[in-house]
């Protein structure tokens, strides 16, 4: 991977409107404006763009308590044989800014040939004293587009070099090594009280019944609580293992939609947003409420 190609890679994780923004390219497509910047934009540039504006990436959320408590200010090896490219304290927390290389492998089906495709991918770590909040930019990208030269119905991703699961290994395995521990934040109660409090709705739950597990799925004109009050009831009493919600109330602070795995501490916004205020408005909420 060259370092125009990294950077190009890099950009186009991130929606058009901030580029266009930070840049002030004005009204183009995305297309040019990438263009743009990769003959033009430095790579320091290029990685201050991607820290400053992480929160408006689609992205996936792990919320870690930590035991003992630690202390923002401290420097932290957080992922074992990386160096953050930026590091930030504010506001009680230190953020810890990664583009760790991530390979792709790819298999053309019809032939059995392989290629490789990398990537830039932004991780950002935030600590607090009794928080971590370990965020994955979303990958997305279909590499099928890298391949236009080719059959491109009959490629496939075969693997890829890391993944989130062995990113959080390395963290955890990092305080253990300082007799710390890191377990999953149940935000159980923060995303309920949101339900409660009208914030929030959902189509699409699944959750822990005694000896097994149930899931209710509703098409686009209902939603649980509105609907189907009882069901609802039923599952805000029991441990909610995954479920998607939109917001029915104060919208435009919040991202339009995100799916929770409460019992883990997982969040996953899978939409880019407007502001950068949006993730990190419905983090801090669920925080707040629980």
């Amino acid at each position: 991977m060259t370092a125009a190609q990294a950077r190009e890679r890099l950009l186009n994780l991130f929606p058009a409107h901030a580029i266009r923004s930070a840049w002030s390219l004005g009204n183009i497509t995305k297309e040019r404006a990438v263009e743009h910047l990769v003959k033009t934009a430095s790579a320091q540039d290029t990685n201050a763009f991607a820290f400053d504006h992480f929160p408006l990436t689609k992205q996936h959320v792990d919320l870690l308590l930590p035991s003992p408590r630690v202390h923002p200010s401290a420097r932290l090896n957080l992922i074992t044989g990386e160096t953050p490219v930026l590091r930030r304290t504010e506001d009680g927390e230190t953020q810890y800014f990664y583009l760790l290389d991530v390979r792709f492998e790819v298999v053309f089906l019809e032939t059995l040939h392989r290629e490789f495709i990398d990537f830039k991918w932004p991780i950002l770590v935030g600590v607090q004293p009794n928080l971590l909040q370990v965020k994955f930019t979303i990958l997305e990208k279909d590499v099928r587009s890298y391949f236009r030269d080719t059959d491109a119905g009959r490629v496939m991703v075969s693997r890829r070099s890391v993944d989130e699961k062995a990113i959080l290994k390395l963290i955890q395995d990092e305080f253990r090594r300082h007799d710390r521990k890191l377990e999953p934040l149940d935000i159980n109660r923060g995303v309920k009280a949101l339900w409660a409090q009208d914030y929030i709705d959902s189509q699409d739950a699944r959750w822990k019944k005694h000896r097994s597990t149930a899931t209710e799925t509703k098409d686009e004109r209902f939603f649980l609580k509105r609907d189907l009050p009882e069901v609802c009831e039923t599952v805000r009493r029991s441990p909610l293992l995954k479920a998607q919600f939109q917001f029915m109330r104060d919208s435009d602070q919040f991202v339009p939609h995100f799916v929770v795995e409460a019992s883990s501490g997982v969040l996953r916004f899978p939409m880019y947003c407007n502001r950068r205020e949006s993730t990190l408005n419905v983090i801090a909420k669920i925080l707040e409420l629980n």
